[in-house]
């Protein structure tokens, strides 16, 4: 097997097609490891001197079997300076992209893979993988491995499988209570339309977002934030970008028919039969209709109806709101390892040890 290491952004883009030919095979793979989502963010952030791209891939009789979709980002603990290698472009579930077309065992892929983000060890101080999927092959091999006690758990992710029920009917004992009482009573006021998008809203919610942010921080909400606060940062031309030309996106909006305005959104991507949620917002003035609540219903029943193979993912956090609707949940794991020669590092990390159990 032979390796490479693409760190330009040329050679990114070189590699799209064959990305896209694994990502696109039967597997696990999320939106959040497709070409489409980590090249939008390389565009939007490869101007930023803390980060230094570091794709692995995996070659085998002249096709590419494996990619490791990594970044070096520089950081600062305690007044120390280090670098921790992470996946590109972060989302709610990350992993490797393996071929499961090809002679060579997914396990030897993903060894040839770790053994070259070894091999670069004096190029990073730690190595912090996060969001990895309980049914990740990488999750598999690494509970194999030597790195064993540095991967542990790190947080739920809680999701709707459609296929476990036979209608909405036999789903129906999840809705919480009072539900269709809101429904109707929002209906009566507003005659609401159910309206489902697939090109560009950005702008459109992200004034609702902000509405609500306003909003709650007037009734002493001051820890909430909105990403849409910030349209210079790296995120937000990252989002910005994506919306303009994702083919991946669905985004459901409640409109009042009465003034066609937007009461409440849920946005995210619809990825190989996953429905990965990621922004949710309404506008204040219906606050006391419930509209959140009511959207995912009716988003809900949407797919019961017409895309019952779907698994609707609410995305990483243990949110109550969540497991209103569903008790079924993934683990995420963190592999996160500390360079033996990170001497400076460690230093800092036994320090801050000693001030958490001391203060």
């Amino acid at each position: 097997m032979i390796k490479k290491i693409i760190n330009s952004t040329e050679d990114f883009l070189e590699i799209k097609s064959e990305w896209e030919r694994i990502q696109n095979q039967p597997n696990n793979l999320y939106y959040f490891s497709s070409f489409e989502y980590c090249y939008t963010w390389w565009e939007a952030n490869c101007n930023n001197i803390s980060n230094k791209l570091f794709i692995i891939v995996v070659i085998n009789n002249n096709k590419i079997v494996g990619i490791a979709p990594l970044i070096f980002v520089n950081k600062k603990k305690s007044k120390t300076k280090y670098t921790s290698l992470e996946f590109l472009a972060q989302g709610d579930e990350n992993d490797f992209l393996i071929d499961n077309d090809t002679d060579s065992s997914i396990s030897t892929i993903i060894k040839e893979l770790i053994k070259e983000i070894e091999l670069n060890n004096e190029k990073w101080d730690v190595l912090n993988l996060t969001h990895i999927n309980q049914n990740s092959e990488l999750t598999s091999y690494l509970l194999k491995s030597k790195y064993n006690n540095n991967f542990n758990y790190l947080i739920e992710n809680p999701h709707i499988d459609f296929k476990e029920f036979k209608n909405f009917k036999s789903y129906s004992h999840f809705i919480p209570k009072n539900i269709l009482r809101y429904s109707k009573k929002l209906k009566r006021q507003t005659n609401y339309s159910f309206v489902i998008k697939t090109d560009d809203v950005f702008n459109k919610i992200s004034k609702i977002h902000l509405m609500e942010k306003e909003y709650l921080k007037s009734k002493g909400r001051e820890e909430r934030h909105s990403i849409f606060d910030l349209p210079y940062s790296e995120k937000f031309k990252f989002l910005e970008s994506l919306y303009s030309k994702s083919k991946y996106l669905l985004t459901f909006l409640l409109i009042d028919n009465s003034n066609d305005e937007i009461i409440s959104y849920y946005t995210g991507y619809l990825f190989k039969n996953k429905y990965l949620y990621w922004s949710t917002g309404y506008n204040p003035q219906y606050e006391k209709l419930i509209p959140s609540r009511v959207l995912k219903y009716e988003i809900i029943k949407y797919f019961f109806e017409n895309e019952p193979t779907v698994k609707f993912d609410f995305g990483s956090g243990r949110y109550a709101w969540k497991f209103e609707w569903t008790n079924r949940f993934s683990l995420m794991y963190r592999l996160y390892y500390m360079n033996p020669k990170a001497k400076k590092l460690l230093w800092a990390e036994k320090i801050s040890s000693i001030k958490k159990i001391l203060f």
